[in-house]
């Protein structure tokens, strides 16, 4: 009789192990591609997902990578190194994350040569929404991005602000008025014409020349950089903050010890994470 009590016991213990470790989260990853009609041609994209059965809603977040970075960046041990993140504040979340990042090249996310700003919204928006069922995914979507990715992060949102309800700015590089000789921007023929860099080009793009739309809820932005920085972005921070005040579009700024690096950017992005999921 007693073995039996023990026995009993037992498999209750195992059958509770059991049933916690299905309830946990679990955290996957994979690597995919779509067929992009504008271009013709199929475009790499990684997503992971942090997923928990208890939570019956998916926050969605797009990733945008940095100049000579590709979908990868986000995801790769020594860099983003996100599944890692997220696996480890995966039980004190309080929603499910979808979190996809596309290969944008060095698009700067605008729409000259490859247009990639019209893909982004456009096509690969309604594509990661059509791949889940709409009523798991919120309405607003969050988007972070880095250096480049930044610049990108700050354009898009502020051209559709339906679409967004947080930006994370991680050293972002959208300089005002133009980019200084050190910039990645100066480089490639996105802001170039046939004598190379453009400043006009690099203007008609930037952030000031961007229309606001009146009567509009804009998301809310976390400008963040490192104050060692060697790109500038500091100040770009400082800049951005400025025409934010005279638009009264909602922001916090966070600028800590550190570099153009993931090492500080991991650090801003896990703190972006859990102060926004604490909302949710």
């Amino acid at each position: 009789m007693k073995w039996s009590i023990y026995i009993i016991i037992a498999l209750a213990i195992i059958s509770s192990c059991k049933s916690d470790q299905e309830l946990g989260h679990k955290v996957t990853a994979k690597k995919s591609s779509y067929f992009e009609a504008l271009i013709g041609d199929s475009i790499n994209y990684n997503e992971i997902r942090v997923y928990d059965q208890r939570r019956d809603s998916i926050q969605l977040v797009f990733l945008l990578h940095g100049h000579g970075g590709n979908h990868d960046d986000w995801f790769e041990e020594g860099e983003g190194s996100i599944q890692n993140i997220m696996s480890e504040l995966g039980d004190s979340l309080n929603t499910n994350f979808l979190m996809v990042s596309l290969d944008a090249g060095n698009s700067w996310y605008v729409d000259r040569h490859l247009p990639m700003e019209s893909i982004y919204i456009n096509s690969f928006i309604p594509f990661i929404i059509d791949n889940y069922s709409a009523s798991e995914i919120k309405e607003m979507f969050w988007l972070a991005g880095n250096s480049a990715g930044g610049y990108g992060a700050l354009r898009l949102t502020l051209k559709n602000p339906e679409l967004f309800s947080e930006v994370l700015l991680l050293s972002a590089a959208a300089y005002n008025p133009i980019p200084p000789d050190i910039s990645s921007s100066r480089k490639i023929d996105v802001f170039a014409d046939e004598q190379g860099f453009n400043d006009s080009i690099w203007m008609s793009y930037n952030y000031p020349n961007i229309t606001i739309q009146e009567n509009t809820d804009y998301p809310h932005y976390q400008i963040t950089s490192g104050r060692q920085d060697k790109y500038g972005t500091y100040e770009v921070l400082k800049d951005i903050a400025l025409h934010f005040d005279t638009l009264n579009i909602n922001y916090d700024t966070t600028a800590i010890d550190g570099g153009h690096d993931w090492k500080t950017w991991k650090i801003l992005f896990r703190d972006w994470i859990i102060q926004n999921s604490k909302s949710l």
